[in-house]
């Protein structure tokens, strides 16, 4: 088996949709590296009140979640996964996208899920 756990990347910088994850519209998920199958998603700022599509994809670039979420006026909120075996190790990207605003951040599954 191999692991990655780190790499790098050179060339010329392209437009990939992921945006600063450090402004007023963001997320984290935790925990993270995931080691079990609760994913908890907890969105923070000024998020607007719509539905919005909550999505993971692998590092290949396939879809392998997908769910509608409501998202709320609060300050923050969170979501809860149940991942089953849904993922095994490797890398993998959240994304949250509605009308108004999209965003991406990494995760790292370390185990196996599929205990």
């Amino acid at each position: 088996g191999n692991s990655i756990y780190e790499f790098e990347v050179y060339g010329t910088m392209i437009q990939t949709g992921m945006t600063n994850q450090y402004d007023d519209l963001s997320f984290s998920v935790y925990p993270n590296p995931v080691t079990g199958n609760t994913i908890s998603i907890l969105l923070y700022g000024n998020w607007k009140e719509e539905d919005a599509v909550l999505s993971i994809t692998d590092i290949s670039g396939q879809v392998v979640y997908s769910e509608m979420i409501h998202i709320q006026c609060a300050v923050a909120e969170e979501f809860i996964i149940e991942t089953g075996n849904l993922l095994k190790p490797g890398m993998y990207i959240i994304s949250i996208r509605s009308k108004t605003a999209s965003r991406q951040t990494r995760m790292a599954v370390v185990t196996g899920n599929n205990h």
